[in-house]
């Protein structure tokens, strides 16, 4: 069946079709979807000082959750396809320190992190039953963390200090995608890529089994880990996001 369409779209990985004709001329997806992810993070200064060491599962992401997004889209014309996922998440938390000063110490914390990846490619193997991409683009990385202490001294009176520092940059990336339909409206994507430059690392892999509703509609579920590896000279990061995903397709 052909499609036309007059606008651009980006793509989403999670959940693509099986069984799309070879020679349709433009096909778009779009996917919103849930990461149940846990994270692994430690951050090394340096120049010294103490290492910071978090491991948190989803349920403890979940307790300091303010909000998050999470959407991937695609457009293929033919062999060639255009893929962008986003993912952004806004944690926060609070509580007090005791036994430093003669009073309580409030403290509380901030993060905001986000990613977003576009890359582009080709299929190297395309059938009706399955199809391999080959593909390379870019990750974009931001990051900003804010923390704030304060010990109240007298009711009008009291003592302060915070802090904040933001991270951007922008990775290249080089990966490979597989389908293949297993059976009728029943299919399986895995995705890798691995990519980084200047002292960073970043890779990130996925799998799902997905289901066909429809012929503009599918859902999916499966797990997906991404991991990244920072180094500016002065401080070293090593982060790990990992968790079970689901997603609903609309394709048009």
């Amino acid at each position: 069946m052909r499609r036309k369409a007059t606008a651009g779209a980006l793509a989403l990985l999670l959940a693509a079709p099986a069984g799309a004709a070879a020679d349709d001329d433009w096909r778009f997806q779009v996917t919103p979807y849930l990461w149940g992810a846990g994270s692994k993070a430690e951050i090394r200064p340096r120049a010294g000082g103490p290492t910071f060491e978090s491991d948190m599962s989803f349920g403890d992401i979940f307790d300091r959750l303010d909000g998050a997004f999470f959407l991937t889209a695609s457009a293929r014309y033919k062999r060639f396809v255009v893929s962008g996922d986003l993912t952004w998440v806004s944690l926060s938390d609070d509580g007090s320190i005791t036994g430093v000063l003669p009073v309580p110490v409030s403290v509380k914390g901030d993060l905001t992190q986000t990613s977003q990846t576009l890359t582009a490619g080709y299929s190297v193997a395309a059938q009706p039953k399955g199809a391999l991409d080959i593909v390379g683009g870019l990750r974009a990385w931001q990051i900003d963390a804010s923390a704030s202490a304060e010990a109240r001294i007298a009711p009008s009176y009291a003592l302060g200090a915070s802090t904040s520092r933001g991270l951007s940059w922008v990775d290249p990336i080089v990966g490979v995608r597989g389908r293949y339909e297993f059976a009728p409206d029943w299919s399986v994507i895995g995705y890798a890529d691995v990519g980084g430059y200047d002292g960073r690392t970043t890779w990130q892999a996925f799998a799902t089994l997905n289901y066909r509703i429809s012929d503009a509609f599918y859902v999916s579920a499966g797990y997906r880990h991404m991991a990244l590896d920072y180094d500016d000279g002065d401080t070293r990061l090593d982060l790990e996001l990992g968790g079970p995903i689901i997603g609903a397709t609309l394709r048009f």
